[in-house]
C-alpha cells in the first residue's frame, strides 16, 4: 500500500512539472507558467522560505486553469492556451513557515500583517497571438480587512483568484 501510495505522489508531481514547464498546449489545454520578479525571489529566498514558491506557483496554476475553464471564458477551454504569469509583489497574511521557525514569538494565526500580491500575465494561444494582458495588485489596505482564513497566503490567494477571473474575463472580450 506504502509503494503504491509513493508511486502516485511520484506520478502527480511528474504531471504536474510537466504542465507547469510545457510552453504550448495541446486543443484544448490550459498550460500556465509561473515566475517570480527578482524582488520576489528575494523576498521568498531570505524572508519567507523557498518552499513557498511551490505553495504560491500551485495556487496560480490552479486559479488561472480553472478560470480559463469555465463557461464565462466564452470558450477558451476549446482552445489550446499558454499562460505566463509573473508574482511581481508579495507578502503573506500570516507568518510562513520558515518566519515562524526563525522568529517562535510569531504566532502563526494570531500575528498578522497587510498580505495579497501583485502580478501580471499574458495568454498566448497556440498560434503565438497574444490574446490578453493583465497586472493585477490587491493587498489588504488595513488589518481590519484581511482575510478571515489563518492561512499564511489568505490574501494572496484572493489576489490570485481576482487576477484569475479578470483574465478568464479579458480572454472571452477576445471572442
Amino acid at each position: 500500500m506504502r509503494n503504491r501510495l509513493t508511486f502516485v505522489v511520484a506520478a502527480l508531481s511528474l504531471i504536474g512539472a510537466g504542465a507547469l514547464a510545457a510552453p504550448a498546449a495541446p486543443a484544448g489545454r490550459v498550460s500556465v507558467a509561473v515566475a517570480f520578479s527578482p524582488r520576489v525571489e528575494t523576498k521568498l529566498r531570505e524572508r519567507f522560505g523557498p518552499k513557498e514558491a511551490d505553495v504560491l506557483r500551485d495556487a496560480v496554476t490552479r486559479a488561472v486553469g480553472d478560470s480559463l475553464a469555465q463557461p464565462t471564458a466564452a470558450g477558451a477551454a476549446a482552445r489550446a492556451l499558454a499562460v505566463d504569469v509573473e508574482i511581481t509583489d508579495l507578502e503573506p497574511t500570516h507568518p510562513t513557515r520558515a518566519q515562524s521557525a526563525e522568529s517562535p514569538g510569531l504566532d502563526p494565526h494570531l500575528s498578522r500583517s497587510l498580505g495579497g500580491a501583485a502580478m501580471t500575465g499574458i495568454v498566448h494561444d497556440a498560434d503565438g497571438t497574444v490574446l490578453a494582458r493583465l497586472a493585477v495588485s490587491r493587498f489588504a489596505p488595513d488589518l481590519s480587512q484581511i482575510s478571515a482564513s489563518g492561512d499564511a497566503w489568505a490574501d494572496a490567494r484572493l489576489a490570485i483568484q481576482l487576477f484569475a477571473s479578470k483574465l478568464a474575463r479579458k480572454v472571452a472580450a477576445q471572442r
